[in-house]
């Protein structure tokens, strides 16, 4: 290839990226009928050929871009399990479509299913295919928040108990901080109790009839997180295996810090474990455009744009203690952070759903939940853990049991 050719390959390949970027940014109705997905493969290995490394990451943004946007179109078109597991989006906008209402206010009537019962539902959406008229955005929005005010309710006393009063499949998302087994006692601000249970044998006949009812209460769609330590975090897992199913188990989260004592003896311990099980893992609730974005550690290698956005979590999340003089302080002695409990939360719940914590402590998912308008049941056996959850969510309408 002489060198007058090459440069009008070049021309070819940049004008075949633009146009891929057109289609792109003009297809907001039918992304599946052009595939912009194989012609911007086609234009990154054509650049390759000419060692055109700046259009190949051009053209590998282009396809994720439009993976992107084709997943959104496909959800709104029908094509995906609702996450709530209760209605199909091709059902409603079968019927609603025959009826003449807009793609917008089919939309909202399936955002609003997630507010209602399957009985009020079919209600609100006869009325809505008689009429029309009510399934507003105002209307959606006001109905919601006066069905579903993100109001913790605390129950205090054995969750065991308790949990066998739940109905089943009517919790959304698990994410729980039970004791760790540690062989001591856990202490601050006046507030102390016993994480002792003798043996790992012990600790997990505690832990299992527990487990087994969260199995039972959670959603069809719904996850559990089990935050724990070194110490036991391998027979849990184990444990939970047996519950869940193996072929349940999602991730390992690790989440790590570098605040608190150094050993001279060995390397510091300044991780704990998450464990995410779905209950269904072929359908769970994963509401990707909520993560947040984490600065890259060697952002030189990725270019000032890349940079500058941040990259997406892994699987290791680093996020500080709760600092002793911080206003998120509870005095709780075993607190965990708002901000790795608020991630679960946003990415893997929705809305008007249903969050438990079985050892909720300082109460922090029902703080998470409550800022971002999800429902939350708090339990715990401890006066002291109940007093420090009514006074850190007093502002959102609490309902106190037993206690």
């Amino acid at each position: 290839m002489n060198e007058l050719q090459d440069v009008e390959s070049q021309r070819e390949i940049l004008a075949k990226l633009d146009a891929a970027k057109r289609e792109l940014a003009e297809s907001t109705e039918d992304l599946q009928r052009i595939d912009i997905r194989n012609y911007a493969r086609a234009v990154a290995a054509e650049s390759a050929i000419f060692g055109r490394k700046d259009i190949q990451v051009q053209a590998a943004n282009l396809v994720m871009d439009a993976e992107r946007m084709i997943a959104k179109q496909t959800a709104l078109n029908g094509k995906m399990v609702d996450n709530q597991g209760r209605k199909n989006k091709y059902v409603i906008t079968k019927a609603a479509s025959k009826k003449g209402l807009s793609r917008s206010n089919i939309w909202y009537m399936y955002e609003a299913h997630r507010h209602f019962t399957d009985e009020e539902f079919e209600e609100k959406k006869a009325q809505a295919l008689e009429t029309g008229i009510p399934l507003t955005r105002r209307y959606l929005v006001d109905v919601g928040k006066r069905k579903h005010k993100p109001a913790p309710k605390i129950y205090c006393g054995d969750n065991l108990s308790i949990l066998s009063n739940i109905p089943d499949g009517s919790v959304n998302l698990v994410y729980t901080d039970p004791p760790f087994n540690t062989g001591e006692s856990q202490n601050g601000h006046g507030i102390s109790y016993s994480d002792d249970f003798g043996d790992t044998e012990a600790y997990l006949d505690f832990l299992r009839p527990r487990f087994e009812e969260v199995h039972r209460v959670l959603h069809p769609t719904g996850s559990l997180f089990f935050h724990i330590d070194n110490r036991e975090s391998h027979y849990c897992k184990i444990m939970l295996d047996k519950i869940f199913g193996r072929e349940s188990f999602i991730n390992e989260i690790i989440w790590a810090y570098d605040f608190g004592g150094r050993s001279k003896k060995r390397w510091a311990a300044k991780h704990d474990t998450i464990f995410w099980y779905a209950k269904n893992p072929k359908c769970y609730t994963f509401n990707s455009d909520e993560r947040d974005r984490i600065p890259y550690m060697a952002p030189g290698l990725v270019g000032e744009e890349k940079a500058a956005r941040g990259k997406f979590p892994t699987d290791v999340w680093w996020h500080t203690i709760v600092p002793t003089a911080s206003s998120e302080r509870t005095g709780y002695p075993t607190q965990k952070p708002l901000g790795v409990v608020a991630r679960i939360v946003k990415v893997h719940s929705n809305p008007g759903d249903m969050l438990l914590d079985l050892f909720a402590g300082s109460g922090t998912l029902g703080e998470a939940a409550a800022q971002n308008k999800r429902c939350s049941i708090l339990i715990d056996e401890s006066p002291d853990a109940i007093q420090i959850m009514r006074q850190r969510l007093k502002d959102f309408n609490i309902e106190v049991i037993n206690g």
